[in-house]
């Protein structure tokens, strides 16, 4: 599905409240788990930073009766809110790795000219060729335990100016975790972190 518009502001702990509401009203036979207090089988990929629009999000949703997919699709496109739009579904066997463990890596578009003061191409140009010419990139990133530093140019697979004030770059996701793409991008244009 896509999150775009107002639905970006929308946080990931709201998220699953608004497609548990959307599966409700749809009436689709979504399954819940067992326990004191079930919870909707509805799982989503890595968190997404709030203000941060996708074209690519996925979502499970484990039905307890079979559904074509076409119909859940064009279900959930009646009752989600504005901004988050179904894009397609497959059905997938209830043995397959989640969300989460499938996904290696996100892909990100950063249009530098939204900034307070944009920086001119020629600084981004030369903030690109610093990060690649560097082994290391020292990142401050704020975990769970606290406030530790990482080497961000592990974390990045890929980073290039892709227009004159604008830059496409890739950051790894696994166990080790991810580094936020405004971190990133405001450590290697020197920027304050907000």
């Amino acid at each position: 599905y896509r999150k775009v518009g107002p639905a970006r502001f929308i946080a990931t702990r709201e998220l699953g409240t608004v497609f548990l509401r959307a599966v409700r009203r749809a009436r689709l036979p979504i399954a819940f788990s067992n326990g004191h207090h079930p919870l909707p089988r509805i799982g989503f990929g890595p968190a997404l930073p709030v203000g941060v629009s996708s074209d690519d999000e996925l979502v499970d949703l484990e039905l307890t009766s079979i559904c074509e997919p076409a119909a859940v699709l064009a279900a959930l496109a009646r009752e989600l809110p504005d901004g988050l739009e179904p894009l397609a579904a497959d059905e997938i066997a209830r043995s397959a790795t989640s969300i989460d463990q499938s996904t290696t890596a996100h892909r990100y578009e950063c249009d530098l000219t939204t900034l307070d003061v944009p920086p001119a191409p020629a600084d981004v140009a030369a903030a690109v060729a610093r990060f690649h010419a560097s082994d290391v990139v020292p990142i401050r990133k704020h975990t769970k335990r606290g406030e530790r530093t990482v080497d961000g140019r592990s974390m990045v697979r890929s980073l290039v100016q892709s227009g004159p004030q604008s830059l496409s770059f890739e950051l790894t996701a696994g166990p080790e975790g991810t580094l936020k793409p405004g971190t990133l991008v405001a450590t290697v244009l020197g920027l304050p972190d907000d």
